[in-house]
């Protein structure tokens, strides 16, 4: 089960007992989270039909959409979205546990990626998009 790694950030949204500049854990299950490979540089072809580029990076960006958050976990997700909101460094696990961790990555939230979706009775989904940190 994934596990989320972040660092408690005070904007209004702490859950009760936690306080800013503590790192915290969220083990989640996600539905999905494909991985893109995006290659930043310049790009072009010649006359002749030659290519030739200069690559600066490659970069990688992952669409996550996690399993069923039940209402009684919200807060924390809450606190988490908001720790990491203006593009605060956090890691990402995706195949260790909390008991068991496995190898995480630095990311960080892309703007305006965030999604929440209200299941009626049953709980919440969210989707958002990450970097991987540099």
């Amino acid at each position: 089960m994934p596990v989320i790694t972040y660092v408690a950030v005070d904007r209004g949204e702490l859950v009760g007992g936690h306080t800013a500049s503590t790192e915290y854990q969220i083990e989640t299950d996600f539905e999905q989270f494909p991985r893109r490979r995006l290659h930043k540089g310049e790009f072009d072809e010649t006359l002749n039909g030659m290519a030739e580029g200069w690559l600066d990076a490659i970069q990688f960006d992952y669409n996550v959409v996690t399993d069923l958050i039940l209402p009684a976990s919200r807060a924390n997700w809450a606190e988490f979205f908001s720790s990491v909101a203006n593009r605060e460094q956090f890691q990402i696990d995706f195949t260790g546990t909390i008991a068991s961790p496995g190898t995480s990555i630095d990311v960080w939230l892309v703007n305006d990626t965030l999604d929440e979706q209200q299941i009626v009775h049953v709980g919440y989904k969210y989707s958002f998009q990450v970097k991987r940190w540099p």
